[in-house]
């Protein structure tokens, strides 16, 4: 009850006076804690008021620039807040006093003709992102959108490639850079951010070392600041072709191991976007509308639990820490075990002719 009330009210201060005079450990510690909560509101509203006038650009600029230091999502997160920032600009919505629910869910309608529900709770999600770093930072007093429930969606289905697909895509690339590029991806099951930093200084003793970076004067790590061991000559990837792909050239170690036509590392979008318009220029495959270079990576893990390699092993070795995302997987092995002509290596292995 006395958490619904305001912290600056005479009502609190007598239901705190109330639990105090129990004097049991319970309700003592219940005061002591909501007396430092009503420190802690007074001294917000003396710094910003609590009319939260503080303009959403300024703390969406903030975390951004703090998040480009820490995290790899920062692209996708920076496309949801413009689409986002710009329906409240049209609204005359600049500053945090003028957000509220209602107006976060008309948003939710009005782009729903345009966008799927997934994509409309990643933008909603990065706005209250941007809300709790500047509740965390003492930016604002209190976050107008806590609480807010995002209408639910169904887990999306992990489309996989089949060896038919796999096979056709990769005699239809049309370069050698491309190839290996797909068959490094397919399989090792890396993110491309990962793969267009990768090194090869990373690779030693059959081992890929994955983990933060410097690159052009600021650092870069995997998802979720996951540093993790990739284990290419043991373990159940064991491919030769991967490790002479890795294999330290006369470019020299600190050099990245994929380049573009002008010597220089590939940026994610632009690889991203290119394997995109290939696949949709692609004949024989099913519906290439659907088909990503992060395709490449659900390939890998769907075929690894196929062969009914150790879950654990799999997640460590493609960076996973949640369960939850992991199984996902499973309901695509369905009926893809029995299909398997041969357990004892993956099927790609044997499909690329030039493989030794």
């Amino acid at each position: 009850m006395i958490k619904t009330l305001d912290s600056g009210s005479h009502q609190v201060i007598y239901y705190v006076n109330r639990i105090k005079k129990k004097k049991t450990f319970k309700s003592l510690k219940v005061a002591r804690d909501f007396e430092a909560k009503m420190r802690i509101d007074k001294e917000r509203e003396l710094v910003y008021g609590r009319d939260n006038k503080v303009l959403i650009k300024d703390l969406i600029d903030d975390f951004l620039t703090l998040k480009k230091k820490k995290a790899s999502s920062v692209d996708r997160d920076k496309l949801s807040l413009r689409h986002i920032e710009d329906y409240l600009n049209d609204k005359g919505v600049l500053s945090v006093n003028n957000l509220s629910k209602d107006l976060l869910r008309r948003y939710e309608v009005t782009r729903r003709d345009k966008v799927k529900q997934r994509t409309i709770n990643l933008e909603t999600g990065a706005l209250i992102a941007v809300l709790n770093f500047a509740l965390r930072n003492d930016r604002i007093a209190s976050n107008p959108l806590a609480f807010y429930e995002k209408p639910k969606t169904t887990p999306k289905f992990k489309r996989y490639l089949t060896e038919q697909e796999i096979e056709l895509i990769y005699h239809q690339l049309p370069d050698q850079i491309s190839k290996d590029i797909f068959y490094t991806l397919i399989t090792l099951g890396l993110r491309s951010s990962e793969l267009c930093h990768l090194k090869y200084s990373d690779y030693k003793d059959g081992v890929l070392h994955l983990a933060q970076k410097e690159i052009d004067d600021e650092e870069w790590s995997p998802k979720w600041h996951m540093e993790r061991f990739v284990h290419v000559r043991h373990g159940y990837i064991s491919d030769s072709r991967i490790e002479r792909i890795l294999s330290t050239t006369t470019n020299g170690a600190d050099n990245y191991v994929f380049l573009n036509k002008l010597r220089v590392r590939f940026d994610r979008n632009h690889l991203y976007r290119k394997f995109k318009r290939l696949f949709l220029e692609m004949k024989g495959l099913k519906n290439p509308n659907e088909l990503n270079l992060h395709t490449c990576r659900h390939t890998h893990i769907t075929y690894a639990v196929a062969r009914g390699i150790n879950i654990r092993t799999i997640m460590e070795n493609v960076g996973i820490n949640d369960y939850k995302t992991f199984m996902r997987y499973s309901k695509a092995v369905v009926g893809l075990r029995e299909n398997l002509i041969d357990k004892n290596c993956f099927f790609w292995q044997r499909l690329f002719s030039d493989n030794p």
